[in-house]
């Protein structure tokens, strides 16, 4: 094979590897759940701060309850629906990230602080980036389908050497860095399953979690012009 063909063959977009369609129904439902289990949970521990009580053992599993039940409602009875028709599939970083705070604040398990903020907000900043760019790829602004690209191997393995960085300068082995493994993690995922759609942008990023993104670094900026 010479250079310009392995070139051709690593940058190709053409006959990506897709997940089966029925991964993907169970995938989006399930997704979802996660992220709607994570809403629930969140306002009930805010709810129990500002009167002053305890995150009760009823108050974790109420969320669990409503999950399972939202997971069970058929077709477009579930909330589920509509929230793949407002944000499609929920990306693979949303639903670990999910996943972890759920498992601290639900399950009362320990959960290892996020990593150092000059690294988290350097990330939310690029993935604030990269919604941006992918937006105006879908109204074809861009003089390139960065989409598209998401299909071939060279952007999986861009997105992998990005994110192992945090893993190489800060110390792995440190607690309160376990958080840095998520995107590798999110990447290895996708490589063995596809999900959730065979584009790696998806597994990095979804409407809702680009959203939440640009209000939490509009919320950081406040805080620092506001401290300046």
């Amino acid at each position: 094979m010479t250079l310009a063909q392995w070139m051709d063959l690593v940058l190709s977009e053409q006959n990506p590897l897709l997940p089966s369609s029925a991964a993907m129904r169970v995938y989006l439902r399930a997704g979802w759940v996660l992220v709607l289990l994570l809403g629930v949970t969140w306002q009930m521990r805010a709810v129990a701060q500002r009167k002053g009580q305890s995150f009760s053992a009823l108050a974790r599993v109420a969320p669990l309850a409503l999950a399972v039940f939202c997971m069970l409602l058929p077709g477009d009875l579930s909330p589920t629906y509509g929230l793949g028709l407002a944000f499609n599939m929920p990306a693979l970083l949303s639903v670990m990230l999910c996943i972890g705070v759920v498992q601290k604040h639900v399950l009362n398990r320990h959960v290892d602080k996020m990593p150092a903020q000059r690294w988290a907000l350097i990330y939310m900043a690029l993935g604030v980036v990269l919604g941006y760019a992918l937006l105006l790829d879908t109204l074809a602004l861009l003089p390139v389908q960065l989409y598209a690209w998401g299909f071939s191997p060279a952007a999986l393995a861009c997105a992998l050497l990005v994110s192992v960085v945090p893993c190489i300068v800060l110390n792995p082995l440190h607690r309160g860095n376990a958080w840095t493994w998520l995107m590798p993690t999110a990447l290895i995922v996708f490589v063995a399953t596809r999900l959730p759609t065979g584009n790696v942008w998806d597994v990095l990023l979804d409407p809702l979690l680009w959203l939440v993104l640009q209000t939490y670094l509009l919320i950081k900026v406040r805080a620092m012009v506001r401290q300046r």
